[in-house]
């Protein structure tokens, strides 16, 4: 894990930022993720689906959606989250945001949702035409849990559209990974 944030921190300070745009909000992503939850002896895994649309030069709607079970018993996770967004361009190639969400949270399945907010500030590196990095820290509010998560990511264009995306989730809790395509339009 560590290893991982390492090299995420890594790419960031040896940025080359050559050709560079701002980074992306206009993208939907959706790929495989892996939950790692303490106490549990077995990985969740399932699906993650995100995406995001500017609403001009500052602001953004985003959302969020995961479903990960536990293969061959009816233990799920899942949240979903959709919300606004404001993002500021530091540079050329450097976006702050902060987004604030609604958040449906269902821990164990069946229909024990739980509401609340989520707060998210983060920042997006375009490092050259190709890389793009992410850093954010999430903080989410329900009845029965708050917790603060740290994510790290990095996007590569393979295509002028296309990326491929892997993001690293992590909080006191739970760890996750995901990795898909990401589509920007």
């Amino acid at each position: 894990m560590k290893k991982i944030v390492s090299s995420y921190i890594l790419l960031f300070a040896l940025s080359t930022n050559l050709l560079a745009d701002s980074p992306s909000f206009d993208f939907i992503e959706y790929g495989y993720t892996s939950v790692n939850i303490k106490g549990e002896s077995k990985n969740f895994v399932g699906y993650d689906l995100r995406g995001a649309y500017s609403l001009g030069d500052n602001f953004y709607i985003g959302g969020d959606a995961f479903n990960a079970d536990i293969s061959g018993v009816f233990v799920r996770k899942q949240v979903v989250t959709i919300g606004l967004g404001y993002r500021y361009e530091l540079s050329s190639n450097t976006t702050v945001y902060t987004e604030l969400d609604g958040v449906v949270w269902n821990p164990h399945g069946g229909g024990n949702h739980e509401n609340g907010p989520e707060l998210s500030v983060g920042v997006k590196n375009k490092v050259n035409e190709r890389l793009e990095l992410k850093a954010v820290v999430e903080y989410l509010n329900t009845k029965s849990y708050k917790a603060t998560t740290f994510v790290v990511g990095a996007a590569f264009r393979v295509f002028d559209s296309f990326a491929l995306y892997s993001d690293f989730n992590i909080d006191s809790d739970d760890s996750r990974y995901s990795v898909g395509l990401k589509y920007s339009f």
